[in-house]
């Protein structure tokens, strides 16, 4: 008699069972099951990980959105402390490039709205200025695309 440890499988069914897992556990592995779209709560959005896109958002007409959206907000965003304030050089940005190439969703990460320094607030208000996008496609298609962006700010004395 075998013992499988499986209840009702033979030695020959529980064979093909750890195939079928084996194999499902090596395609989860490649990426292949991870390009489903996750919800975002705060956009009420279905949106895709840029890493999963055959084409990412561009900015400006840049191949790279990053070059032309850092020359963006770098153009629109000034700030000057104020005595006693606490110095910030960091904004994690998180948002949504829409289908249609919107900017949405534009928030700092793991903070909610009342907790923002007045720093941040101008960060996030540069942020909404950026709005030259073209969307992210996946098998050719516009497809909503979650970005994290951090961005250090250099302080000139």
């Amino acid at each position: 008699m075998i013992v499988t440890g499986w209840i009702g499988l033979g030695r020959r069914s529980h064979n093909s069972f750890l195939f079928i897992i084996l194999s499902l556990i090596i395609v989860q592995s490649c990426g292949v099951g991870k390009s489903i779209p996750a919800y975002d709560r705060y956009t009420s959005l279905f949106v895709y990980k840029y890493q999963f896109l055959e084409e990412m958002p561009s900015y400006a007409g840049e191949k790279l959105w990053i070059n032309g959206f850092m020359k963006e907000f770098n153009s629109h965003f000034s700030y000057s402390f104020v005595k006693n304030e606490q110095l910030q050089t960091k904004l994690d940005f998180v948002f949504v490039i829409d289908k249609e190439g919107n900017l949405v969703g534009a928030r700092i990460r793991g903070k909610k709205v009342s907790e923002l320094s007045s720093f941040e607030m101008k960060g996030l208000n540069t942020l909404r200025l950026c709005q030259k996008w073209s969307p992210g496609k996946k098998q050719s298609k516009p497809v909503n695309v979650i970005i994290s962006c951090p961005i250090r700010i250099e302080l000139n004395p």
